[in-house]
C-alpha cells in the first residue's frame, strides 16, 4: 500500500505540477515522511495512553524518563531519525519507481482513490489518540 502511495504522489507531482523526476520523487517522499511521522505520533501517544490509563504510575515515570534528556538532544534525534527515513526512502524508491509506474499504470484504485484522501488520512492519525484518551476517560 506504501508503494501506492508513492506511486500516487509521484503522478500527481510529475503530471500536474510538471517537474522533474527526481524533484517529483523528492516531493512524494516528502509527503510520505509526513504520512510516516503522523503515524509514529499516533502509535506513541495512543500507547501512552492506554499504559497511562492502566497504570497510573506510567505517567510518573514516563515523566522522569523524558526529563532525564536534555530537550535539544530529543530534538536532534528526531531530525537524524526523520533524515534517516528520508534517505532510506529516497533510494529505495529511486531504484524502483520506473517498475511502480508499470505495475500501478492500470490498477483499479486509480480511479477511486484520490490523492487528497491522504489529507484526511493524516489528520485522522493525529486526532486518534486524543479521541482514543477521551473513550479512555469514560470507560477507565
Amino acid at each position: 500500500m506504501i508503494d501506492y502511495v508513492f506511486y500516487r504522489l509521484y503522478k500527481l507531482y510529475k503530471v500536474k505540477e510538471k517537474i522533474s523526476d527526481n524533484s517529483a520523487i523528492h516531493s512524494s517522499i516528502a509527503v510520505m515522511l509526513l504520512l510516516y511521522i503522523c503515524l509514529f505520533f499516533s502509535i506513541v501517544m495512543s500507547m501512552n495512553f492506554i499504559l497511562g490509563s492502566i497504570n497510573s504510575e506510567y505517567y510518573e515515570q514516563f515523566g522522569r524518563f523524558v526529563r532525564q534528556f536534555p530537550k535539544n538532544n530529543i530534538k536532534i534525534a528526531l531530525v537524524i531519525l526523520a533524515l534517516f527515513c528520508d534517505g532510506v526512502n529516497y533510494f529505495y524508491y529511486r531504484k524502483r519507481y520506473k517498475m511502480l509506474i508499470e505495475k500501478y499504470k492500470n490498477h483499479h484504485l486509480n480511479n477511486t482513490f484520490k490523492v487528497w484522501y491522504l489529507y484526511f488520512v493524516a489528520a485522522g492519525l493525529l486526532v486518534f489518540p486524543f479521541i482514543l484518551h477521551r473513550i479512555l476517560m469514560i470507560f477507565v
